[in-house]
């Protein structure tokens, strides 16, 4: 046995203390004693030497486990000549889904059918409030037709730049609304819309703006030619009326006053349901502070709200929002139960219009989702009412509904650990009268759908071209690039 050089030895000697989990700072270096022959110094680091190679496994074979008829998918950790998969996992995803891609691409290059999937609308930067409000109503088929009827007159004159321009933005929502109904996108945008109402970016109240919204207009287009319909159709559609009746037990003097409203505006602490929440709005209450004015008592007169008119569209309004005793708006996030169908026969005054109204059903959930009152994002549930199917619109992103929203039959004591997102959000319901008339599609103005069905078709053909164009460039470098790392590691193997 030839001599092994210095450097040599001192190798085999620092590969057997790494092995042994020692490191040159704690331990000791072991000197042979003077007496020790050379030959059994030479045959002892062989050993370790060997051992060494073993325990790393440098004794193995070249790896063969990821060929054949089954091969292995993952790297042998045990074999240090095995170099499959290493730094290529993130690669194989990246091909999995580019694989996923080009099989869909015609799929997703599809227009969108326009009797199947409704529209999505953009959020503009905070204003998933406006797209709530919209897709509610662009989803109630009077109104639509409402809107779509409505035409600018050359007679009118535009307001002062302070004031809202009524024209411009009755303009923006028909257009928005024909682009909703015929768009083959998936989604539309109402810049126009918020360029009209000069909207910021600040995140608003979706019932106060559609308040706010409809107020303005009715303001507003009392002084267009064109405006009365659609004021007419406002005050009839969703506006009803109630009688409050305030009576003093003391001397039976009573007065009653009519008022108009576009939403039922119910408090909900400590409210379970939606029955509840009506029957403590519309029941008696005594007014402790108020002094009859006939007979000069205090604490004797009672107040009740009764239905007189109901309109075919019922809107209720869950006051979630509050003030605590430090003037800080705070969030009622406790379920409330609501019912698919609901007659509100029971609140109506005797020997009113309300009494002869018919059954109402569910037709659409406005949810506040997030626990503060000043942040969180709204969003909508509500059944298309050609197809009768349930849709989820979250802006741009308009999903099928598995299951209707609601309760058929509302529990005493609903567990708020299982009530689903809509009933602790769940921000303004809308029920609409049944009726048995079959239900047609609107029918948008011939010169704009025109339009619009134009330019939106060559639009969506160009953008194909070059979406496909993007994905096919794409995958043509990726998969280069792959085919070269795949090749390096099978050589370096």
């Amino acid at each position: 046995m030839k001599r092994k050089s210095a450097e040599e030895e001192e190798g085999k000697k620092e590969v057997c203390e790494r092995a042994n989990g020692s490191s040159k700072s704690n331990v000791k270096k072991m000197v042979a004693p003077a007496d020790t022959s050379a030959s059994t110094s030479v045959a002892n680091d062989d050993k370790k030497f060997a051992e060494c190679w073993r325990k790393y496994g440098l004794d193995s074979q070249p790896c063969n486990l990821h060929s054949g008829s089954n091969p292995k998918r993952t790297n042998c950790k045990d074999n240090p000549y095995c170099l499959y998969g290493l730094g290529m996992d993130k690669w194989e995803k990246v091909m999995g889904k580019l694989k996923k891609v080009t099989t869909t691409a015609g799929e997703d290059a599809c227009k969108r059918d326009i009797n199947k999937q409704p529209c999505g609308l953009c959020n503009l930067g905070n204003t998933c409030y406006m797209n709530s409000f919209l897709q509610l109503w662009f989803n109630d088929i009077a109104f639509r037709q409402c809107v779509f009827d409505w035409r600018p007159s050359d007679d009118f004159e535009p307001p002062s730049s302070s004031r809202m321009d009524v024209q411009v933005v009755m303009t923006a929502l028909q257009r928005l609304f024909v682009q909703m109904q015929i768009s083959p996108f998936e989604d539309a945008s109402a810049q126009a819309l918020v360029d009209s109402l000069r909207l910021d970016n600040d995140q608003q109240d979706a019932q106060e703006f559609a308040t706010l919204f409809f107020s303005a207009l009715e303001h507003n287009l009392a002084s267009h030619p064109n405006g009365a319909p659609f004021r007419h159709f406002i005050n009839t559609h969703f506006t009803g009326e109630t009688k409050h009746k305030i009576t003093c037990a003391n001397c039976s003097r009573s007065s009653e006053r009519v008022a108009k409203f576009q939403s039922l505006q119910l408090p909900i602490e400590n409210i379970k349901s939606l029955t509840e929440a009506l029957k403590a709005y519309f029941g008696s209450e005594t007014l402790e502070d108020y002094r009859c004015d006939q007979c000069n008592m205090r604490g004797s007169v009672e107040q009740r709200a009764e239905l007189t008119r109901l309109p075919p569209v019922v809107v209720i309004q869950l006051n979630r929002y509050f003030f605590d005793n430090k003037g800080k708006k705070k969030k009622f996030n406790h379920p409330v139960q609501f019912r698919r169908k609901m007659s509100f026969v029971q609140y109506a005054a005797d020997e009113s219009e309300a009494r002869e109204e018919a059954q109402y059903e569910l037709c659409a959930v406005m949810v506040h989702q997030g626990t503060g009152a000043d942040s969180g994002h709204y969003y909508d549930l509500i059944k298309e009412q050609v197809s009768g199917s349930w849709f989820k619109y979250n802006d741009e992103h308009v999903t099928v509904v598995s299951k209707a929203p609601g309760v058929d039959v509302e529990s005493a004591s609903p567990r708020a650990s299982v009530a689903p997102e809509e009933q602790k959000g769940c921000y303004a319901i809308v029920y609409r009268r049944m009726s048995g008339n079959a239900i047609v599609r609107p029918r948008p103005p011939a010169d704009i759908a025109q339009e619009l069905t134009d330019t939106l078709h060559a639009t969506h053909e160009r953008e194909t071209k070059l979406d496909s164009l993007a994905e096919e460039l794409i995958t043509q470098r990726s998969v280069s690039k792959y085919d070269r790392l795949s090749k390096l590691w099978k050589t370096l193997e």
